[in-house]
């Protein structure tokens, strides 16, 4: 069917020779218009494009093969309606080498095509991230110690006054931090030493990082300027505090002479100067006491504020901040010059293993674009003449050194307009791998602004969520985001439109649910995120019983499903884990991927302690760890035992005399069983003692154990070795029954893969493997949890924000919205920003004495306004997930207090919520409150909190569809305590009837008849046991892969895990991809209704049965564009074919799977016999007798030998 473009989109697929920019909103189709466009450009009947001639820039490999695949699936069929078309064929043939790709990927052929040009080895590898990150702790250590050896006295005095006084992880953070920085800009030694030449001096206008405080600080005078005006139109309505108007009139006046003043002195004068005067006390009955206090209320923010400012940046006059700053001039030299030291340093590291990293490959690539002049080199020009059309996906995302870049091979240097770059700002959240969302913003001013040949067009329809979700969020971000804070202003441009069609439904709205987090919330045990979690289960298994939402097939309304269900939260750290236990407690299914906490599970603290006894088994600890777990099967009684028998040496010396005192001599061979590892019991001599004669050969096997894989060592890969020590101690299986399981095997999955990883590498062995492990650990490496790369049929989602980035769910729950924002890095002892450098602390090493200087406390004000502005972008990206329904949760501690703060912005009669009240915002909340109480959804919070409702706000009778609820901790508690009594009444009733004996004469035979069954039940062993153990699929391909090594070397396993098919984002799924599996379904349907024994082994006769299929409907003209009539016809006219056709009279095609276990043969078809007698067809596969025995899994086709005599049991 084909799509409907709206006038936007059209525009944005049509529109040539202009640079365009596209501000595409959440949900606006921005992958279907991008790749449409590039369709477009390749069937072009005028002047059709090469796909090869079009670089395209995507921000993840996911979204290149998404865009790939969905450009060759429109050439395949646009090639089968003209097949002619040689044009089409050629791009059939080019889309393989096309430039559709990560820049990563794009920087990487640029270097290994111009190696030369940067005096690289052209066999060089891109670093694993644990393997760089160890180099370059080592680099920095070595930088460190050269140093402190050189005894430089400025590097003395810095080391002592920045590093802490045990070791020096503050100042490596310190040069890492720098380092780091220094790498989003495309020449890092130039930015370097421009930061550490910076004039640190406040005189003059050239200093860009003063001139930014002095605006930050008018914009928040502006903002008091409003809460006085606000006060001052309250002192003289009739009932106003008439009393307290001089008092505002002279504050008002005093606030507009700071925002006057332009430069610091005059500023540092007017804030300094500024005194209030007591409010007047005279009485007045007619006066309402609500205004009076709201009033004082108002007075006292911009009061306390200006004292806020007093003490932040005038403290000391214009000339002793100078004097403060000038102290701190030589740190950050010292600084910038070590960080340079160290850049070198590592560069020469790299190059001497032949190592980059992607950083380096984006800076190589932009060293052989640019010459010294900065001017585009011959590579640059080369490219540019390649690429017809530049596009770059996910432009809010780019850095500085993406932008010089892509900028260097555009048509710019010969007057050709020829690049197209689509994002959305809003959505900009990477701040942490240094994003410049203002690259963005610059080109969204000037292209709206009708700059000549370039062209900005906005997609604002939302073709994903309901029409109440939409309403909430623009409700909410027309008052917060505007340039000050969050980039763009949030208008009519970039407000989000419904576009999608949902049938009517009911409990739709927006919710926000607070916790009243009280000091006695937590008297049960539970924290206020148990509680948070806790709310969000409780709503949950209300809406499982109540709302509907549309299925994504049918589009008609369903029951909602727990997977229809996420819950999002900024930080998974500490927040997942109590949220999945929260829910499991409930009886609520959970899925959760955690990004950090590996090196801490349980199976892989137990598998490398495995591997550490086996490399040193000297090692008491880690020895203990193995024998007490499941490979080594020793209890706390067992493991006392044996210390209590050789009290006078280390553990494992007391084990090895264990050991040797085995009464069956310890020179005996040990059994090939104990060496497994399988001879796991020791028999009891009495009720307080263990055998110790069993004790003895028990831990001899336990050692021979280790022994057996000690001497694997020498021929043994140790991703091999993990494995053999999982199959071969049971302790694989053992961690797959725990809780998580899935996840616990894909963990010691991951440690085999970095295992070879780290094998591929300059380092070999166990000990340098345990080594590089230790280290990680040291430095705080964390891969973060495995995805087990199973999806749960219907379990909850829980995620981070930032993972959820591009995806949709029916029902989205934002949660801790109450937790405070981290801005760690704003209080480090050294402020870092891309423009305005370093800002550090003047230190006194003889009196020991810090003082914050006054270029670092404005970079520390400009890193708080991005960091808000992002905090406000993160809370967008989450709200705009929710495709029917949002539900936003957060705690609240001293909640009258909150909702005073909140309110002063009622008053405030411009839509957008002053700077001071945004800037101010420890949470989510903060930002969301004040907002929400301008609007009826909170007029009951209001009463309730005795606070007026602002019925005279214009966004006071909006319909937002949002409610608002406080949650009580003990209404909490209650429901809980009802659900537990309930379940533990039905438990004890269950209970009670199975542990009747049958004699009892109390229970009625109806009773008596149920209990028996359920024991039967209970106690009837499962009769295929041995067939659970086999895997449900296995492919011909890996059959095929096992029975080729069978012929080479050695057998490995037959039976290996069925391919996981990686999640792809369902913003990556607008269209269906053209899989293989889907080219063998779309045969197997045509295939299983075919008559083998009318239709003719002719291509023809397949198409004229084909078409009569699909015009009845029984099969579809999608499928059959997928497959060869010829590929059919030769299979009929094969001898299997005939055979298959002699049978065709027998009745259709019968699907089937069944399982054989140990034989790596395969069954192509099976002869119509009894189920017992079956044959396989071909020679290599076995005969069954009395039992299922098959190949591979599913088998297509089954045709019989006879009447009558249709398998059974398949």
């Amino acid at each position: 069917m084909a799509v409907t473009w709206t006038e936007d989109q059209r525009r944005v697929i049509d529109t040539r020779k202009k640079n365009i920019l596209v501000s595409a909103a959440a949900g606006s189709g921005k992958t279907a218009v991008l790749s449409q466009r590039i369709l477009s450009l390749i069937m072009d009947p005028e002047d059709p494009a090469d796909i090869d001639a079009l670089l395209v820039v995507t921000f993840t490999r996911a979204a290149a093969d998404e865009m790939r695949e969905r450009i060759r699936q429109a050439l395949e069929d646009a090639h089968r309606q003209h097949p002619r078309d040689r044009h089409l064929l050629r791009q059939l043939t080019l889309i393989h080498s096309s430039s559709i790709m990560t820049i990563d990927s794009f920087c990487s052929q640029v270097v290994r095509n111009y190696f030369q040009e940067v005096d690289l080895d052209p066999s060089f590898r891109v670093g694993e991230d644990g393997e760089l990150r160890l180099l370059q702790q080592d680099v920095l250590g070595n930088v460190l110690e050269e140093a402190y050896e050189e005894g430089e006295k400025d590097f003395l005095k810095f080391a002592d006054c920045y590093a802490s006084g045990q070791n020096d992880k503050m100042l490596e953070q310190l040069i890492l931090r720098l380092y780091g920085f220094s790498q989003s800009y495309p020449w890092p030694e130039q930015w370097l030493e421009q930061c550490g030449g910076i004039q640190d001096c406040p005189e003059g206008t050239g200093n860009h990082w003063l001139a930014t405080l002095i605006a930050g600080i008018h914009k928040t005078i502006e903002s008091y300027e409003a809460y006085a005006g606000m006060a001052l139109r309250i002192c003289q309505e009739p009932d106003g505090p008439w009393m307290y108007d001089p008092m505002v009139t002279s504050d008002l006046e005093a606030l507009e002479a700071m925002k006057a003043a332009a430069d610091y002195g005059a500023l540092y004068e007017a804030v300094t100067g500024y005194a209030p005067q007591r409010l007047s006390a005279k009485k007045d009955p007619a006066v309402s006491e609500a205004k009076k206090e709201m009033v004082k209320s108002l007075r006292e923010t911009w009061k306390s504020g200006i004292d806020d400012l007093k003490k932040k940046y005038f403290t000391q006059n214009e000339q002793k901040m100078q004097e403060i700053m000038q102290k701190s001039t030589w740190a950050s030299y010292v600084l910038v010059r070590i960080t340079l030291r160290f850049l070198h340093a590592y560069e020469e590291a790299k190059r001497e293993k032949n190592l980059v990293d992607f950083s380096d490959l984006e800076h190589d690539a932009v060293q052989i674009f640019c010459g010294e002049d900065r001017r585009p080199t011959d590579a640059a020009r080369a490219y540019a003449a390649r690429y017809r059309e530049i596009f770059i996906d996910e432009y809010q995302d780019s850095n500085l050194v993406q932008e010089i870049l892509l900028n260097s091979i555009s048509g710019e240097s010969r007057g050709l307009h020829n690049l197209f770059m689509v994002g959305d700002v809003k959505q900009s959240i990477y701040s942490f791998r240094l994003a410049r969302p203002e690259l963005f913003i610059e080109k969204y001013n000037r292209y709206g602004a009708g700059e000549e040949g370039c062209l900005r067009i906005d997609l604002k329809q939302n073709f994903r969520s309901r029409e109440e979700v939409l309403e909430s969020v623009n409700f909410l971000f027309r008052q917060l985001m505007q340039p000050d804070l969050g980039a763009i202003a949030y208008d009519d441009a970039a407000a989000l439109y419904p576009g999608a069609v949902y049938a009517p439904g009911q409990q739709q709205e927006t919710e926000v649910l607070l916790l009243d987090d009280r000091p006695d919330a937590g008297e049960d045990g539970r924290t206020a995120r148990e509680l948070e979690a806790k709310i969000c289960a409780d709503r949950i298994r209300a809406l499982m019983g109540q709302l509907q939402v549309t299925d994504k097939e049918t589009g008609q309304l369903r029951p909602v499903r727990y997977s229809d269900m996420v819950i999002l939260m900024r930080a998974m750290d500490g927040w997942a884990d109590v949220y999945q236990d929260v829910l499991e407690e409930e009886g609520i299914p959970c899925r959760t991927v955690l990004r950090s906490g590996y090196f801490n599970a349980y199976e892989i603290q137990t598998m490398l302690n495995m591997l550490r006894i086996i490399d040193n088994p000297r090692q008491d600890i880690p020895l203990t760890a193995v024998m007490k777990s499941v490979m080594g099967g020793f209890d706390e009684q067992e493991l006392a035992l044996i210390r209590g028998a050789f009290p006078d040496c280390n553990f494992h010396e007391a084990c090895q005399r264990c050991a040797e005192a085995d009464t069956t001599g310890s020179s005996q061979k040990v059994s090939d069983a104990d060496i497994m590892g399988n001879d796991r019991k020791a028999s009891r001599t009495d009720g307080t003692g263990k055998n110790w004669e069993a004790l003895c050969r028990k831990t001899a096997a336990f050692y021979a154990m280790l022994e057996h894989y000690r001497q694997m060592l020498p021929y043994t890969p140790i991703h091999q070795l993990i494995g053999v020590i999982l199959d071969e101690t049971g302790f694989s299986a053992c961690v797959s029954a725990m809780p998580g399981g899935e996840v616990r095997t894909a963990n010691l999955a991951m440690l085999a893969d970095r295992a070879m990883v780290f094998e591929s590498t300059s380092y070999k062995g166990l000990f340098h493997f345990i080594r590089y492990i230790d280290r990680m650990i040291r430095f705080q490496v964390d891969y973060g949890e495995a995805d087990a790369g199973t999806e749960r049929p219907d379990a909850v989602e829980i995620q981070s924000i930032h993972k959820s980035k591009g995806l949709e769910y029916p029902v989205v729950f934002v949660t801790g919205l109450g937790k405070r924002f981290n801005e760690m890095d704003a209080r480090s002892m050294a402020a870092l920003h891309m423009e305005d450098g370093i800002g550090m602390d003047a230190i006194d090493p003889v009196r020991r004495l810090r003082m914050p200087t006054l270029k670092k406390k404005a970079i520390q004000r400009r890193m708080k306004e991005e960091m808000l502005g992002e905090e406000l972008r993160v809370l967008y990206v989450a709200m705009t997930r929710a495709k029917e329904k949002l539900i936003l949760t957060g705690a609240v501690k001293d909640r009258e207090k909150r909702i005073l703060s909140w309110y002063r912005e009622a008053g405030n009669p411009a839509t957008t919520i002053t700077y001071a009240t945004r800037f101010s915002a420890g949470s989510c909340l903060d930002l969301i409150m004040p907002a929400l109480l301008r609007n009826q959804c909170c007029e009951e919070l209001l009463k309730e909190a005795d606070l007026w409702p602002p019925f005279g706000h214009a966004l006071y009778r909006a319909d937002t569809r949002t409610r608002v609820y406080w949650v009580e901790p003990f209404s909490l508690a209650s429901q809980s305590v009802k659900r537990e009594l309930t379940r533990q009444d039905r438990t004890k009733r269950w209970e009670a009837l199975l542990g009747q004996e049958a004699a009892d004469s109390t229970l009625s035979p109806e009773a008596r008849a149920v209990r028996d069954h359920l024991r039967e039940l209970l106690d009837t062993p499962y009769p295929w046991e041995a067939q659970t153990h086999l895997p449900v699929k296995l492919s011909v391909s890996e059959l095929k892969r096992q029975k080729r090594l069978l012929e080479d070397v050695e057998q490995e396993e037959l039976y290996q895990e069925e391919t996981v098919i990686p999640l792809i984002p369902r913003f990556l799924q607008e269209q269906e991809e053209t899989s293989g599996a889907l080219r063998g379904d779309a045969y197997h349907h045509l295939m299983e209704r075919l008559d083998f024994g009318t239709v003719e082994p002719e291509a023809r006769a397949v198409q004229q049965a084909a078409e009569q299929y699909i015009a009845a409907g029984v099969y579809t003209a999608e499928e059959y564009a997928l497959v060869e009539p010829a590929d059919i016809a030769k299979m009929l006219g094969s001898p299997l074919g005939r055979r298959m056709a002699a049978a065709a009279g027998q009745g259709p095609s019968v699907p089937g799977a069944a399982l054989r276990a140990g034989n790596p043969g395969g069954i192509d078809c099976l002869i119509g016999k009894p189920a017992r007698e079956s044959v396989a067809d071909d020679t290599g596969s076995r005969r069954i007798h009395r039992r299922v025995d098959a190949g591979a899994g599913n088998h297509r086709c089954l045709f019989l030998r006879g009447r009558g005599n249709r398998p059974h049991g398949l």
